[in-house]
């Protein structure tokens, strides 16, 4: 944790070390029993949360080191999950598989609104990412102090770009029972616009 805390700048919530440790204690057991666990989200996690699985991979050699068990990648993936979620005031696993899926389901909206397959190396790939994770996190916090000024050039510069998001808006609103700003809107256009 001390050496995630480290590669990643942050600090965790407390909840990670039971967390955590419960976890890579029965991740031993089990490896020990040839019984490892498949993570259906594997290729999400290593995909949108690469910083925190990277970190975890890392995180493994140690395991291997003491325990003298080499395990997967599956098994980075789940220590990923618990770095993220010890980024998320312990918000816990279930909201990061939710808010994983919904990033792949605004990614799929973009995709097939544009016809376009999205370099998934480039930075505004990364910067988008970034963008959704965090508003997922601060989703029922509300800005009251809306100028819609900018809101209106941009949707007005890009209507393209504003039907997407339309789109993303609505897939949220129902997926989540929220109503997003105009000013999240104009984000999520910014960032659309670059990652298109």
């Amino acid at each position: 944790i001390e050496f995630a805390e480290s590669e990643l700048n942050t600090k965790f919530d407390d909840t990670i070390f039971i967390a955590l440790a419960d976890h890579i204690n029965f991740a031993i057991k089990r490896a020990r029993e040839n019984d490892e666990l498949k993570n259906a989200l594997l290729w999400e996690i290593k995909k949108f949360y690469k910083k925190e699985f990277d970190v975890a991979l890392k995180s493994l050699k140690l395991v291997e080191y003491y325990e003298d068990i080499r395990m997967s990648e599956d098994e980075a993936s789940f220590i990923a999950m618990h770095f993220v979620n010890g980024q998320q005031n312990g918000e816990g696993v279930q909201s990061t598989v939710v808010a994983t899926n919904i990033i792949q389901d605004i990614l799929n909206i973009i995709r097939f609104h544009f016809k376009i397959e999205l370099d998934e190396e480039s930075l505004n790939y990364s910067r988008f990412i970034t963008h959704v994770r965090f508003f997922l996190q601060r989703v029922n916090k509300t800005n009251d102090n809306e100028d819609d000024f900018l809101f209106e050039q941009i949707k007005f510069k890009y209507p393209d770009t504003f039907k997407c998001v339309l789109k993303v808006k609505t897939y949220l609103d129902n997926k989540l029972n929220i109503n997003i700003s105009n000013e999240e809107m104009l984000y999520f256009m910014l960032h659309v616009r670059r990652l298109t």
